[in-house]
Parts: structure tokens; sequence; C-alpha cells
């Protein structure tokens, strides 16, 4: 069927719009609903457009089936094969010539087109479709082609589309790199019956139970929404066995083959009814023929960085309502249809809106190395619609520049390029990197290791490698593809654990780990990133020095923090750690403060990351000897630490920072502790400190011109009756003041002043019993207004003292 004869669709409306906008050399953003065409027609239909000629257009998808899928309906509808003007490229398979104008391509593989040439030579528009799942390759070559168009390539035009997507984030993120035409798609759908019927039952059996019921129920075929391959091959099992060969029942996800996946995707050949059980891969971009039933689990499978495992792994939740209306929405593209949601009505409103983008969970280390590939080194330096994590960009350029793959300033090395250049995560590229150089069968048990790795295969649960090797099954199944890495008949002998320990090292040189402690349950181990793990003493590597870890998990609570279980390990011995990690191992003095002593202990260690892998104790120091480390505990602790809570010490100390604040130099003493500290230490390393001995320190924060200054106007007591003098307050919350009992102003009528220019002080009046009774700052109005009060309050309260009507004739006889 040619386009031209095609029925019209939804999309059609829209797609004059769209030319005119992208004629205009206008970005867009197209909102348009499931099914409306805008995966398959609107990209053909831009083919032909004047300022595409001798350009070719790239369509960006999420995933790959929904990528290969893409290209086969639009190659269908030009009446050609894939490779032709349509063509597709998805990871190990790549289908173009030099005819092709529209590449349908997953956004990894575009993410690496665009890092490998930022120019992107010969192509003038691309779509990024399904927009809204914010997958993290997606928003990373969305990144990059927006540098692209501002830096190299103004005439390259840009696209967003999807159903659900928050057309004004992406309007502005677009518009600040030219000029962006938000277009709508009013194409609507048929009619979806909603049916809420939630179960207690597993996810599982849930929807083969509704799904048997709604066979006989409504019309047409079904498809079934699980959240991933385990369950949905489970329901697949329970179904062909519940319906016979009466119903034909299709698994489909991203592992199935290519035969499979036609099967799912076609009308059934012998002409019976149809269940597809897939995972959110059907969500959106692929249509299925005669589906006019959705049963929804209402469960999805998402990427969850685990910053204590090191890994992304998936993790089930409850799906976003967004995603939950794109699933109603594949029963209703082509008729009438029903949706069976597995919940109640009412829980909808709790679940989020929109799928969380990737970038704000996942493990950032090959996002990280791609961008410093790029020349982005700073988490900000291309446009993101959302920033990466701190913590997550941070632990990424430590893990990556472990691997060799960054410098010292978060640069790209040669190294990070070739590891870059690999399919596969930047920790087990720079394992296979590493084992280029060995002699080849070595070298094919490295990849077939990384392949394990990656796809959780044999070693997936094993407690050690070397349980997993010894295994029977497991080491004829490694042999044999052993020998057709080699292509020989017969494969080498499996390695022993020591030749895999040092592979996983250069792939997990942050997961070396240290013995440290036995309570005779369990061995803890502090690995090199800084966490800790355990493993039970009965485990055979529980009395293993060192340990390389590759899986973490589970593990005990111990007071806020989750100490993780080691599920994955072998052995590795420290000369084989200092000699493969020699250039991330440094000989550091590391020193303590002791406070009680005021000393300073050191120890001369050998370090990589938290571990110390030698420790030597070596002489303390003390006195000016320790007075970095004394600067750092009294900046840590405060002035105060200085006074051990003596009176006299504390308000020596307040009375200089009343002075430095005076002077606008509120933290003078804090900033000065090289000046005046060492006149602290003289003759003495540790506390306690006479208060002749402070007084003289802090003079030494003191220069002449200061010191005569303190002494003339910030005196420490002021003069009362006679001889009689009382301290003054300087640390007071309302400045400086003196607190002392009524009868030792008796006789003043006077206000107590301080310093050269007689500045008042705040008097705080105390009963007997040393508690404040009244508060002035104008002695001879209070001994006329305020006094009559307190006085026949402390009279009858404490009748034996003096409280004479007039105090300020002195002390007089009670009437």
């Amino acid at each position: 069927m040619s386009a031209d004869t095609s029925p019209s669709l939804p999309i059609d409306e829209s797609v004059p719009a769209v030319q005119q906008a992208l004629a205009d050399r206008s970005h867009v953003v197209l909102i348009a609903p499931p099914g409306a065409g805008k995966s398959t027609r609107l990209p053909l239909a831009l083919l032909d457009q004047p300022w595409l000629a001798n350009q070719k257009a790239i369509l960006v998808v999420p995933r790959r089936l929904a990528a290969l899928g893409a290209a086969r309906r639009m190659a269908d509808e030009l009446g050609e094969k894939v490779g032709q003007r349509v063509g597709h490229r998805v990871r190990f398979d790549t289908n173009v010539s030099r005819s092709t104008q529209l590449e349908v391509v997953t956004d990894g593989v575009f993410t690496r087109m665009i890092a490998d040439a930022p120019e992107l030579h010969g192509v003038g528009l691309v779509m990024f479709d399904e927009v809204h799942e914010r997958a993290l390759a997606a928003d990373l070559g969305l990144a990059f082609a927006l540098e692209a168009h501002t830096v190299l390539r103004p005439d390259l035009r840009l696209m967003a589309m999807s159903a659900t997507v928050d057309g004004a984030k992406f309007q502005s993120l677009f518009a600040d790199h030219g000029r962006c035409e938000t277009i709508t798609s009013d194409g609507a759908m048929f009619p979806v019956t909603t049916h809420h019927e939630p179960t207690s039952l597993p996810a599982v059996d849930g929807v083969v139970e509704a799904a048997i019921k709604a066979l006989k129920r409504f019309e047409g075929d079904g498809l079934i929404f699980l959240p991933g391959q385990r369950e949905i091959e489970a329901a697949c099992s329970a179904l062909r066995q519940a319906v016979s060969d009466q119903v034909a029942v299709h698994a489909l996800y991203g592992a199935v083959s290519r035969p499979a996946q036609d099967a799912a995707l076609k009308p059934d050949s012998e002409g019976r009814r149809k269940l597809v059980v897939a995972s959110a891969i059907a969500e959106t971009s692929l249509t299925i023929p005669g589906v006019r039933i959705v049963v929804d689990s209402g469960l999805a499978r998402r990427p969850t960085y685990d910053p204590v495992r090191g890994v992304t792994r998936l993790e089930t939740k409850a799906a976003s309502r967004a995603s939950i209306d794109q699933r109603r929405g594949r029963a209703g593209r082509l008729t009438p249809g029903h949706c069976i949601r597995l919940w109640r009505r009412e829980e909808e409103g709790g679940r989020p809106a929109q799928d969380r983008p990737e970038i704000l969970d996942a493990d950032l280390s090959s996002a990280r190395l791609t961008m410093a590939l790029w020349g982005a080194l700073e988490r900000d330096a291309v446009p993101f619609l959302d920033q990466p994590p701190q913590r997550a960009w941070d632990e990424a350029g430590l893990l990556l520049q472990s691997l060799g793959a960054l410098d010292y300033r978060g640069a790209g090395t040669q190294l990070g390029a070739q590891i870059a250049s690999r399919p596969t995560h930047p920790r087990l590229a720079a394992m296979l990197e590493r084992a280029r150089s060995n002699e080849q069968s070595d070298a094919a048990w490295t990849a077939i290791l990384a392949g394990e790795l990656a796809e959780r295969g044999v070693l997936n649960g094993a407690q050690r490698l070397k349980s997993a090797l010894q295994d029977r099954h497991i080491a004829k199944r490694l042999r044999s593809l052993h020998a057709r890495f080699l292509g020989k008949a017969q494969s080498h002998p499996i390695p022993d654990e020591a030749t895999f320990a040092l592979h996983l090292l250069r792939a997990y040189p942050d997961r070396l780990a240290k013995r440290q402690k036995d309570d005779g349950q369990r061995a803890t181990y502090k690995l090199a990133q800084g966490m800790q793990a355990t493993l039970e003493t009965h485990q055979p590597l529980a009395n293993a020095p060192y340990l390389v870890v590759v899986d973490l998990g589970g593990g005990r609570k111990t007071g806020t923090a989750r100490v993780p279980d080691i599920r994955l390990a072998v052995p590795v011995a420290e000369d084989v750690v200092r000699d493969e990690l020699a250039a991330q191992i440094i000989e550091d003095e590391v020193k303590t403060f002791d406070p009680t002593s005021w000393t300073v202990r050191v120890r001369k260690e050998t370090r990589l990351g938290a571990i110390a892998l030698s420790s030597e104790a070596q002489p303390r120091k003390t006195g000016m000897d320790a007075l970095p480390e004394i600067i750092a505990h009294v900046q840590a602790k405060g002035l105060a630490s200085l006074a051990e809570r003596d009176k006299a010490k504390l308000a020596l100390l307040a009375r200089h920072e009343a002075f430095h604040a005076a002077r606008a130099a509120p933290n003078a003493l804090m900033d000065r502790l090289d000046m005046w500290l060492p006149t602290l230490l003289e003759g003495t390393s540790a506390p306690p400190f006479s208060v002749e001995r402070l007084h003289k320190a802090l003079e030494a924060a003191l220069d002449w011109d200061e010191r005569q200054a303190f002494e003339r106007q910030w005196p420490s007591s002021v003069g009362l009756r006679g001889d009689q003098r009382t301290r003054i307050l300087y640390d007071h919350p309302a400045g400086p003041a003196i607190s002392v009992r009524p009868q030792a102003l008796y006789g003043l009528d006077s206000h107590p002043t301080f310093g050269v220019d007689d500045q008042p002080l705040l008097i705080e009046m105390l009963s007997p019993a040393q508690r404040p009774i009244a508060l002035t700052s104008d002695l001879s109005a209070f001994w006329r207004a305020g006094w009559k009060d307190v006085r026949k309050d402390m009279r009858a309260r404490y009748p034996k003292h003096d409280w004479p009507e007039d105090p300020w004739n002195g002390p007089g006889k009670q009437r």
C-alpha cells in the first residue's frame, strides 16, 4: 500500500501545520493522541519537503521493538522493504542503504551517533517520539541535538512528539535554542469503556482470570499489561493451559525473537482470536490490529539507581496515570473497546501523573562519560529538561576516574573513548578494554565473564564465583561459549578464580573490600568506595583478607543505615591489588586530634580509597607542632572550649569579643587564631589555662592601638560605692551590663558608666536568692518610679534584708 492510498488518520489534519512550521525553520512540539499516526504517517509526509532535499530525517524512539515495528510499517506503506527509503538502526542490527531517506533509531543509538559526529552531516530533521517516557538516553540525545543546532547546525530542525508530553516544558526548552511552535492534533480515538475490577490475587493470576472472563464478555483480541518478562512468560503459560489452542497467546517484550514479535503484531494466521501479554513496550508506538480488550495489572517496571549496589535495578511500581491512560487507549485505536483495570477507581488519584524522568534516578556513569567526551564537564553544561542530581553525578565521576575513563579534571581520556565505544556499562567495558592485549583465550574468557554479568546469567544469585565455576552444568555451558568465541571445537579449561579476580578488579576497583572485624556471626568488610558490607562467617569467603565484590543486596539495618550483604565476590591477593591499582594507591599521613591531651595522633597509611592497606603509628605532635589541628579544633568547638565552663574565663572571652564586635570585626578572634593561640601554648600543650595566660594570649590578637583602646574603653569592672567594684558582663544579650543586688547600689543616684566616654551600663538587680528582679538603664528614674513595687515585694519575701524607701540616700532602717 502506498502512502497516497492509505486510509486517513487523525494526524493528517495537522500535517500541513507541521510542514509549514518546519519550513519556517521552527522547532516543533507535537501533541497527538495514541493511534493518530504521528510515529508513522507524519514522518513519511515530511520526506518530500524542499528544505529536506538531499538530506535524511531521523526518527528517535525509546525502544528497540518499537523502532523495528515503526520501520517495517512505514516501509510497508511505501510498498518497499526495510533498508530502502526507510531503514533502521538498533543495537546489533542496522538496515540502511544509500537510498535511505528516513532512519528509525533507538535513543541509545542516536546518542552514540551524535556523540561521534556532532554536526550530523546529511541530516536535516530529528524527530524524538514518545518523549514523555523521559528515558535518560533520549534526554541526553535531545540535549546534544539542541547544542548541535545552536553551535554547528542552525539549519537542523528538531521535533518532540507524544500524546501526554508536558508541552510547555518542551516549548520552553526548545525556545532557548531557536523558534518553536507547539501543534496539537485533535484526532479522537474510539470510545473505550473502563471497568474497575479490583482483585486480591497476585498480578499474574489476576490478569489471567480477568482475560479469560473478558474473552467471554467482549469481542475482539486482548492486550494484557504486566511489568516484566518473568510475569509475562508465567501468564502466557497459564493462559495457554486455560484456552488450549482455541486462542493464540503471544508474549511481547524487548527480548522476544523477531518471528515471535511479528506473530504478536499481526492477525493470527489461522483466524483465531489472540491474547498478547506485553510489557510497557506496547503502551505506545506499536499498533496491534484486532485489539478491543485491554487488561491492565496497573504495574510497571522502572529503572532505579541503587547507590548501595552501584547498579541500576528494575523496580516494580504502580504505573503512572499517563501510562494507564496510554494502555487504555490501546483498546480504542480501531474500534470501540473495553479496558479492565485490576484496582479500585479511587486508587488512581494516588498514582504519579507522569513517569519520573530516568535522569533523576539512574546510574549516570555512561551519560557522564559521553558528556565528558562531548566536552561537557559540568552537569549543567548541556540543556537538560531536568538536571542530573549532584550526588549521582559525583559518584559517576569517582567511578569513571577509578576506571581511568576520566582524568582529574573530569575530562575523557583515550581509554574513556574506547570504553564509551562499547555498548555495555563502563565497568565491563573497562574490563574488556584492559583484556584486549591478553592472549586470545584469556580475552575470550573475559568477554564471557562480561556477558554473564551484564545479562545476569549463570552467575545470578551465586554466593561466590568459584561455586558457579565448579558447577558441572555451568562449566559445560561456559566452555561451549568459549569454544564458539575461539571458533574451535574444544575450549581451553576455565581459568581459576584468581584470573577472574584480576579481571573483575579492573571493573570494580571501587568494590575492593578489606576484612575489618568478625563478631562471631558476620564478618564485616570495608569497601574502597567507603561503605561496609558483611558476610556470614560460615561462608567460605568470610576469612579472605581481601575481596572484589561484584554484587550487594539485602542486609541488615544498623542504626539509620543498612549494611548490605555480599552476594557475589572473589578473593584477591594484596600483591595483585597493589600491582593492578598502583595508580590509585596513595601514601597518606592521617592525623587525629585528641581533645583530652591536645596532642595529635599520627599514622602513616597506604590507602586505596577508604581502605587502609597498611598503617604505622608515628610520634605524636604536641604544642606548636600541633597548632594547625588545635586551630581546627577551636574553630569546630568554639572559643568557649578554652574556658572550660569557668566564669572568669568566659567573662574574659566575652569582653574581648565585645571589643572586636564594636569595631565591626565580630569574628576577629577566630580569624586571628594563628596570632594568639601560640601565646596560649607557650610552656604547655593542653588545658587547663589560667585566666592570666588566657588574657595574655587574647592580648596577642591586638595591635598597639587596639590594646590602648581596649584598656581605656573596655574595662573588666566598674566601681560602685567606695572601693566596691563589680564585673562588667559583656555577653549580656542587651549589651554590657552589671548584675548585682540592690544593696550594692544604695547611696548611688547617678547611673554607672564605663569607658572613657562614659557609656551607660545596663543594671540587672538580683534578689537575695540571686534571681533577677528588675532591669534598668536609668538608676535615678528607677529609684523614684519602679523601686516602690520591687521594695514591697522584696520586703514581704525577705523581711530581714534592708529595703529603704529612699535608697539613693544610702542604706536605711526599714520603716
